[in-house]
């Protein structure tokens, strides 16, 4: 069966199966194109940045204040107070606190495979939130929190430990 169709001011006379041919062929090329993109996103999470890569600390004291072991890497690119929005760049391990209990968001940029001792040694800790921390790739979380002696609370959510 045919049907006419218009192209550039020309008629031309075109096979339905065809047509059809032709429009699954280019739905599989979609496919194929979505399920590339998909794959990259997968192995390159640093790169989005719409997906949230976040650990969500509270934190007790004044001064002075470890609040990731500083052999730790890779180390947060960022952080902020959750009363203070401005984003900080993550120079060390230690940060100054003015009040005396803080909330601090330290952001990761790139892909953390290993959790070993992160927190070992960081005592003014008291709440931790793993909820929107991608750990997909994580294969190691001995010591992760050892020493961390004010600790109360942890929250894992989506925390992934297959690996």
């Amino acid at each position: 069966m045919e049907r006419k169709t218009k192209f550039m001011n020309f008629y031309y006379k075109v096979d339905k199966k065809d047509c059809l041919k032709m429009f699954i062929f280019k739905h599989l090329i979609l496919l194929l194109y979505l399920n590339l993109i998909k794959s990259f996103q997968l192995k390159n999470k640093f790169l989005l940045f719409s997906e949230i890569n976040e650990i969500s600390l509270k934190v007790k004291g004044t001064g002075i204040v470890n609040i990731i072991n500083s052999n730790f890497n890779p180390k947060p690119s960022s952080y902020y107070l959750k009363n203070d929005t401005n984003q900080k760049t993550f120079t060390s391990s230690y940060i100054e606190l003015q009040d005396s209990e803080n909330e601090i968001i330290l952001i990761f940029t790139n892909e953390v495979t290993s959790c070993e001792s992160m927190f070992k040694g960081c005592s003014n800790i008291i709440e931790i939130d793993l909820s929107n921390f991608i750990s997909s790739n994580v294969e190691n979380i001995d010591h992760m929190f050892d020493g961390c002696i004010s600790l109360k609370n942890i929250t894992f959510g989506n925390f992934e430990t297959s690996k």
